[in-house]
């Protein structure tokens, strides 16, 4: 089943009850996409859920992506991170460790968070 977020909008004007107590629950190791975003939606979205959240969200060109990661999934992001880390000292290679950053390219209408990146 499909419901557009202006027909779930509706839905919660037409009963007081569950207007301010609709809440989307997206379980670790789960996503959830929603098509026909706006490139404003995305970016106000990307304000609202701040710096701190655990969830990683992309955006191609209309189609948006939340992923919420399972706890593993972070264990795995450090370990390869470390040996990245250590393989660059090793080779004496410059970087920089740029952590979960938003790269967004507003021409591409494209947008996403990696897990951790590098720059070299």
């Amino acid at each position: 089943m499909q419901l557009t977020l202006k027909q779930l909008a509706e839905l919660a004007t037409n009963d007081s009850a569950l207007s301010e107590n609709i809440l989307l629950t997206i379980p670790p190791g789960t996503s959830i996409v929603l098509e026909n975003v706006s490139w404003d939606a995305f970016e106000k979205l990307l304000v609202k859920l701040g710096d701190t959240r655990v969830a990683r969200v992309a955006c191609d060109q209309g189609t948006l992506e939340i992923v919420a990661p399972l706890p593993r999934h972070e264990y795995y992001k450090e370990a390869i991170g470390v040996l990245i880390q250590d393989l660059a000292d090793e080779l004496d290679l410059d970087y920089e460790t740029l952590g979960s950053t938003t790269w967004k390219r507003r021409d591409l209408l494209s947008g996403i968070e990696p897990d951790q990146c590098f720059y070299f």
